[in-house]
């Protein structure tokens, strides 16, 4: 998983650091740094692939539904 990457990348690295040059120390960072970068973008994608869609529906009546509840809606009127 990606939040064991620091603890691998320490014991990959785990050199004597007062015999590692420098250019080699800011190497490794760099290299750690875009591994982040990587592992951020990845997660970020996944989140995307989940978003959530909500939609709303509304029936469409058919001319002899709308004629139909009409007719229904006369007969309610005239029993009132």
């Amino acid at each position: 998983p990606t939040k064991w990457r620091p603890k691998v990348t320490a014991i990959e690295e785990s050199k004597d650091l007062s015999t590692l040059p420098l250019y080699e120390r800011i190497g490794n960072l760099k290299v750690y740094e875009v591994v982040l970068e990587k592992d951020s973008e990845i997660s970020k994608s996944k989140k995307e692939k989940y978003k959530s869609l909500a939609l709303k529906a509304r029936k469409v009546l058919s001319e002899e539904e709308e004629s139909s509840s009409n007719n229904d809606d006369e007969k309610y009127a005239m029993a009132s």
